[in-house]
């Protein structure tokens, strides 16, 4: 609506190619560029985001699995620690200073209904 071009930048560990063609079926003449890239390449990204130029990012790069977490530690600091810091300076670089961040998948709250839409997570 807002002129906005999408862009999907993915390492395809826990997604797959076929979401694009979703996107194309909701918003139809959308060509959406795909980069199959990794956070952790912080030169492939650098040469995106310097090429590209985004306006903004909204990452949902993290690894979130819990149990997957505590049994694989390392892999979680260096995909969420070291890849969102790659991507900042990606960012960075390419003059793009807007970032909405998932911090998670998963969201904790009372069990009580209903939830009251003016509070914060309806706590």
């Amino acid at each position: 609506q807002h002129g906005y071009r999408v862009a999907i930048l993915d390492n395809f560990l826990n997604s797959d190619l076929k979401v694009v063609d979703r996107i194309k079926a909701v918003v139809p003449g959308t060509d959406v560029p795909v980069f199959a890239i990794d956070l952790l390449d912080v030169n492939g990204l650098r040469d995106v985001f310097v090429r590209e130029r985004f306006d903004a990012v909204i990452h949902f790069a993290g690894l979130k699995a819990v149990g997957e977490s505590v049994a694989q530690p390392l892999r979680y600091y260096d995909n969420n620690i070291r890849g969102t810091l790659n991507l900042l300076m990606a960012m960075r670089e390419g003059l793009c200073f807007r970032l909405v961040f998932s911090s998670s998948a998963t969201v904790y709250l009372p069990s009580e209904e209903p939830l009251d839409e003016m509070k914060p997570l309806g706590c």
